[in-house]
C-alpha cells in the first residue's frame, strides 16, 4: 500500500474519502506531470519540485491549499462563484460537485506562474 492509498484508508467518512480519491485521480489524470506526495499529513501536488496545490478533508468539506501569492489571484472569481476562502485556502463543500473547470484554470495558472521558481515555496515578493 502506498501513502496515498493509506492516506485514503485513514479517512473514515466514506463521503469524505470518496470526494477526495475522486478529484485526487482527477488531477493526476489532467495534470500528469504533476507528482502527488503526502505532506504535512495531506495530499499536495508539486512540479519540479515546487507546491502546486494541496488538499485536506474537513467535516463538512474539503479544503484546497494555495500559497497566497497564486490564491489572491482566483479571489475575485471565489468571490464571484460565491466559494469560501481564507488567505491561503479555499473549500469545496463535500454535497457540492467538484469545479474542474475552476481548478483547471487554477492549477494551469499556478503552473505557467512557477514555471521558474526552483524553490518549494515560492518566494517572491509582489
Amino acid at each position: 500500500m502506498n501513502q496515498i492509498d493509506e492516506y485514503l484508508a485513514n479517512i473514515s467518512e466514506e463521503n469524505q474519502r470518496a470526494k477526495l480519491s475522486k478529484l485526487l485521480k482527477w488531477v493526476t489524470k489532467t495534470f500528469p506531470n504533476l507528482e502527488l506526495q503526502i505532506k504535512w499529513k495531506q495530499p499536495v501536488f508539486t512540479d519540479h519540485d515546487t507546491y502546486i496545490i494541496g488538499f485536506s478533508v474537513a467535516k463538512k468539506h474539503l479544503t484546497v491549499g494555495l500559497e497566497t501569492r497564486s490564491l489572491q489571484h482566483f479571489v475575485p472569481l471565489l468571490e464571484q462563484e460565491g466559494i469560501k476562502h481564507g488567505t491561503n485556502t479555499f473549500q469545496i463543500a463535500l454535497t457540492d460537485e467538484i469545479p474542474h473547470d475552476l481548478l483547471t484554470k487554477i492549477i494551469n495558472y499556478i503552473i505557467e506562474d512557477k514555471k521558474e521558481i526552483t524553490t518549494f515555496w515560492d518566494k517572491r515578493k509582489d
